[in-house]
């Protein structure tokens, strides 16, 4: 991919790649392989990562491997494969250390403590807009690895500059060491739809809101297993997790073997709930008897429509 320089459009035809790096896309890029278990892009190999120079548990965010989005792109239809062993923070370190298969600029670690990913001259303290994420099945080398996540939409150190109008369809993982799909800080205009995500090492999909600021997203048609996780506490992870927030819409979820519920309201990690809060819950369907909801804020009633569940 050392080609990949400037806009275009790129097409990876049938065969075996080596990623070895954080590879940045540049501005307008499209990078699209001749579609799932054809064109296979493979990690190097696996890497150790705190959170950055400054985080809780020290590291070297350029040890990641993956894709770095920028503006106006477009990525997929490929396998992705991980050797990434363990979550690189554990379950008594910072709360999601990142080094997602693909990831957005913006902070190193989850709370900014440390230096930024991606672009500096180009996006300085800022994310990217206009992005497509799709059809991508990602995997581990072995049953023992995985990567960290799938999609980790990170938070930008200048909250009135974040990531926005992203669209996340197709994504297929089956073991990742820290969440599947996880948008954080002050996102807007998301669409995550049509995944497949299980045996997580936390929640399928999240909304990791920065105070309420992570507002108009929407998780649609998507199946989701909490059956088996890497988490040594099966209560920890989630179907769906929304940490805070504006307004968000989970309409047409699947959601097995969750200990809990189909959708954990919270405002754990500096998530908050608003006057301009809405969430809409639709079309839910949990086994085992499991409501839709828990923990929704006081004066919910205002805040949350549907929250009833089918079962299978």
């Amino acid at each position: 991919m050392n080609h990949i320089t400037s806009a275009g459009s790129y097409y990876l035809p049938e065969g075996e790649y080596v990623i070895d790096r954080h590879f940045q896309m540049p501005d307008g890029a499209t990078i699209l392989g001749a579609g799932i278990g054809k064109t296979i892009i493979t990690a190097s190999k696996a890497v150790f990562n705190g959170c950055g120079r400054r985080a809780q548990v020290p590291g070297n965010s350029k040890t990641r491997i993956g894709f770095l989005l920028a503006h106006n792109t477009k990525i997929g239809h490929f396998t992705f494969v991980s050797k990434d062993k363990h979550r690189w923070q554990g379950y008594g370190g910072a709360a999601l250390c990142g080094g997602g298969v693909f990831e957005t600029p913006g902070c190193a670690d989850a709370y900014c403590h440390s230096e930024n990913i991606g672009d500096w001259k180009k996006y300085g303290n800022g994310g990217v807009g206009n992005v497509t994420v799709e059809n991508v099945k990602i995997e581990g080398s072995s049953s023992r690895t995985a990567p960290q996540l799938a999609v980790f939409v990170t938070q930008t150190r200048d909250l009135s500059k974040p990531s926005h109008d992203i669209v996340i369809r197709g994504i297929e993982m089956g073991h990742s060491f820290a969440d599947g799909i996880n948008l954080h800080g002050a996102v807007h205009n998301a669409l995550v739809e049509n995944c497949n995500l299980y045996h997580q090492g936390d929640d399928n999909l999240a909304v990791w809101s920065h105070k309420s600021m992570a507002t108009n997203i929407t998780f649609r048609n998507n199946t989701l297993d909490q059956t088996t996780t890497e988490n040594p506490h099966k209560w920890w992870g989630n179907c769906v997790a929304l940490y805070g927030g504006g307004e968000i819409n989970v309409i047409n979820t699947r959601c097995r073997g969750t200990n809990g519920v189909g959708v954990k309201f919270a405002v754990d990690y500096g998530g908050e709930w608003s006057r301009q809060t809405r969430v809409v819950v639709e079309g839910m369907v949990t086994n085992h008897g499991k409501p839709a909801c828990w923990g929704m804020p006081r004066h919910s009633r205002h805040m949350i429509e549907g929250c009833k569940s089918t079962h299978f």
